[in-house]
């Protein structure tokens, strides 16, 4: 008799950061400068990026960059605002739970995203490129 495989947790992680940066600025300002300062956060491992969790990407938009994990060290300066953030983050988490040959398409400039563990069989598929310019598609997100 065959045996079934089945999938069981693994539900998507959605956040707008749009949404985080927006309620950051009106809410907890002094939060929102040391996260947006530069070389307030550092990315990765011994090659990685020094920069900002929101970082303008021209004069009118921003970009956000996270991770909550053992590859981010934030500066002194910024690391006692990082619990405001988890909170404002909370607030705006959205699970999304896939069901078979699923997916879903986002900008990585504006969402943050993960997943939930998992066990069982899963396909993921990564597509990393630019837009083509005629689709108008902007890096980030604008603020009001």
């Amino acid at each position: 008799m065959a045996e079934t495989l089945t999938n069981h947790g693994g539900e998507s992680i959605l956040i707008d950061g749009r949404a985080v940066a927006e309620e950051l600025s009106l809410t907890a300002p002094k939060t929102w400068s040391a996260l947006s300062a530069p070389r307030s956060a550092y990315f990765g491992d011994s090659s990685g990026y020094v920069g900002a969790v929101f970082e303008p990407a021209t004069p009118e938009r921003w970009t956000i960059r996270l991770r909550l994990d053992e590859l981010i060290r934030f500066a002194p300066r910024t690391a006692h605002h990082v619990e405001v953030l988890r909170e404002v983050i909370d607030r705006h988490t959205m699970s999304l739970r896939l069901g078979q040959d699923q997916g879903f398409i986002l900008g990585n400039t504006r969402w943050l995203h993960g997943r939930h563990g998992f066990t069982g069989p899963r396909v993921m598929l990564r597509a990393l490129d630019e837009p083509h310019t005629h689709l108008s598609l902007e890096r980030g997100f604008r603020l009001p």
